[in-house]
Order: structure tokens, then C-alpha cells, then sequence
């Protein structure tokens, strides 16, 4: 049945057309009660880093003894990380009995929502149920018309601005800043990172910015601020923990793999950045995939031409192909580059010394799963498709 219910979620993109309109939705949430506001709830949007400072955010409370929801996006393995509390993931039967739930009332209001609207409406319903204390809550896209915009929040923060999805968000960093502050409530304060832009927020909230970029200090930043008093202890510790795929090293027979989601340009120069920084003049291979709703030429832009580069794919039609990866970098003037379409094999076959993995999520399952690594998978390995808005 659980695998039944994940067709069915991911169906949903094939015959629902992204909408970018928040009503539909908010007419779902006003027939199951609105559970959004039966718990407080801070609300994170951002270019990069938000799954990381959501987990740390959540975790601290966790160990401060609150019962703490989270909601992220997308997911890796199984589509249950998404929704977690007390960084355990919500059940399967649950995910049966919430999703017969919600099918039921948006057919009866006919109403036609997408995988992550329904999902949402999930966390935010599951939450409420389980009487969480505080959910930790990531946008999935920019962040005025995201589905999660229906909080009323103790704080918000948005951790950093770049160019990404810039076909649905905007050209600029002002236009896309004005697209994420679309979550800022009156009178509620915002946490910034360094790259937001100050003239995009507005004037009607109180703005704290951190003077350091990093998730950290974002975190930390935030958690200071608020008016729950968590010991500094606790939050030493919680910011000690990343989510899986964010420069998470690997180590297999006496080789090292790192495995990034970086898959924007300011992203992938950073990661970079780090490679060099963590491994000063230590060679390494690289393995990428991209999705096509990123900025390819950019991307390929910040990588050094020197690294040797193995394309990848993910499986279904939101990924751009290795042959097109393979030409593109091809015509930018890389040498070191070669094709392996199924990330599986690619981790197999080409793990080096240190071996550098990154790019889209979605190449991620199967190349941990090639690295060994043991953790819950869904029986289907099936993710958003490009109908729906994208969320990474």
C-alpha cells in the first residue's frame, strides 16, 4: 500500500500543471482545520544551505528536550526523510493513512494539487497530530508562492541569495531576495546571511544579519536570537551535525569520497573552495550531474579545468543527459572528461583516492548505495518530475 501511495505522489506532476498560486492550497488547509497554526513554527528559505541550518535548528531543540518537527526537501533515499520528528522519520502506515486523508478532501473540494503541495499539507497535518512543541519549516522554491508561505512563524530566515531557478524567480539577486522575503511576516524578525540583499526585505520586519556566510553562524545567528532560550551547550552540539551530502566524507578501502549537493554556480565555487581548503594540493576526480533547471555553462564556470570530470545522470526527465554535460563542458574547453551515465556504475568504477561526488540530489541514492552505505530506501526510486515546481 505504502508504495502504491508513492506512485500515486509522484503521478501527481504528470497531471497536475504547476500553478505558482497559493489559494488552492490554502482551501486543503482550511478544510483540515489549518493544523500550520496548532504549533509555533520558524520558517527557512534561501538559495543554498537551508536543509543544513533547519537540521541544526531542529536538533538543538530536540536537545533542549522539545519535541521538534522538520520538513525538508527533496529527499535522498526515501521520501520519508521529509517529514521527521525528533529526527525520526515519519512511519510508513502514517504516510498511508494521511495521504487517503488528504486525496479524499481534495477530491471532494476538486481540487487538483501537486506532490509537494500534498506533501506539505502532510507535514503540517502530521505535526499537529503529533502535538510537536516546533517545526522547523524549509521553502521548497523561492519562497513568496511557495506552498509552505501559510505560516505565521516566531521568526523567518532566509540564508543566502543567488542566482538559481532565475526562470521563475527573477534575473537579479534584488528580484530573487524579494521572491524569498515573500515569507516575512510584520513585525516577525528575519535572520539574514551576508549575501542578502537588505534593500529586497522590506522595512516591516526586524532584521538581525549574520556577518558570517557560513550555516553556522546562520544557525547560531538565529537560535541566539529567538526568544527561547536553548543552553549554549546544546546548541554547541547541534551545530556539530550536517544532513547527508553536504561535503559528508566517505571512506572506502582506503579511498575518499565526498558527496555534496552543491548544483548552483555560488554553490559549487564555494565547494571548490572547501576541496582545496580540506586538501590542500591533493588531486582528485570528480563525478556530476545537473538538473536542467540549473545554470549549466555557470556551473561548469567555477569547476577548474585541470579537475578530471565523470558525467552523470539521474533516471528520470528532470536531469540534463551525460552527452549533454559531456558537450557542453566540451565546448568551454575541458579535456579531462569523460561519460558514465549510471551513477551507480560511476561510483563503482571511478572512485579514486579522493573522489570528489556532487550535483543534484538525485544521483545521490544511487551512488551511496555503491558506496555501502546502509539506510532506508524507498522500493521505488522516484522523486519530483519537471511538471512540478522544482524544489532543487
Amino acid at each position: 500500500m505504502y508504495t502504491e501511495i508513492l506512485h500515486d505522489l509522484f503521478q501527481k506532476n504528470q497531471t497536475t500543471k504547476a500553478e505558482y498560486k497559493l489559494e488552492p492550497f490554502q482551501k486543503l488547509l482550511n478544510a483540515i482545520g489549518n493544523p500550520q497554526h496548532r504549533y509555533p513554527t520558524i520558517h527557512i528559505a534561501g538559495t543554498n544551505g537551508k536543509g543544513s541550518v533547519v537540521l541544526k535548528i531542529a536538533a538543538a531543540f530536540e536537545m533542549a528536550g522539545h519535541r521538534t518537527g522538520m520538513y525538508t526537501s527533496p529527499h535522498i533515499s526515501c521520501y520519508r526523510e521529509r517529514i521527521q520528528i525528533n529526527r525520526q522519520m515519519i512511519p510508513e502506515n502514517d504516510v498511508i493513512l494521511y495521504m487517503e486523508y488528504l486525496n479524499l478532501k481534495a477530491k471532494d473540494l476538486h481540487l487538483q494539487l501537486s506532490f509537494f503541495e500534498f506533501t506539505t499539507a502532510l507535514a503540517f497535518l502530521y505535526f499537529a497530530d503529533k502535538q510537536v512543541d516546533i517545526a522547523i519549516i524549509e521553502t521548497g522554491l523561492g519562497g513568496r508562492l511557495d506552498a509552505t508561505n501559510v505560516l505565521n512563524p516566531l521568526m523567518s530566515i532566509i540564508t543566502s541569495i543567488s542566482l538559481d531557478h532565475t526562470a521563475i524567480l527573477g534575473n537579479t539577486l534584488l528580484e530573487i531576495g524579494k521572491e524569498k522575503a515573500g515569507i516575512l511576516r510584520p513585525g516577525i524578525p528575519v535572520v539574514v546571511g551576508p549575501s542578502v540583499p537588505l534593500a529586497s526585505l522590506g522595512n516591516h520586519s526586524p532584521i538581525i544579519q549574520s556577518n558570517d556566510p557560513s550555516v553556522n553562524a546562520i544557525a547560531k545567528t538565529a537560535l541566539e536570537a529567538l526568544s527561547w532560550r536553548l543552553p549554549s551547550h546544546v546548541i554547541d552540539e547541534a551545530l556539530k551535525l550536517f544532513p547527508p551530502c553536504r561535503f559528508e566524507r566517505i571512506l572506502r578501502n582506503n579511498r575518499t569520497a565526498i558527496l555534496d549537493v552543491a548544483h548552483n554556480p555560488a554553490s559549487i565555487e564555494l565547494l571548490f573552495q572547501k576541496m582545496e581548503q580540506t586538501f590542500p594540493d591533493q588531486a582528485f576526480n570528480a563525478i556530476f550531474g545537473l538538473s536542467k533547471t540549473k545554470d549549466l555553462a555557470g556551473c561548469l564556470h567555477k569547476i577548474p579545468k585541470s579537475c578530471p570530470l565523470i558525467f552523470t545522470e539521474s533516471f528520470h526527465d528532470r536531469s540534463f543527459s551525460a552527452e549533454h554535460l559531456f558537450a557542453t563542458a566540451q565546448a568551454l574547453g575541458f579535456e579531462k572528461i569523460q561519460i558514465c551515465k549510471n551513477p551507480y556504475e560511476a561510483a563503482k568504477k571511478h572512485l579514486g583516492a579522493l573522489t570528489l561526488i556532487f550535483g543534484t540530489f538525485f544521483i545521490m541514492r544511487d551512488v551511496r548505495q555503491a558506496l555501502g552505505i546502509q539506510e532506508l530506501c524507498d522500493p521505488i526510486d522516484m522523486n519530483e518530475t519537471m511538471l512540478q515546481t522544482p524544489d532543487k
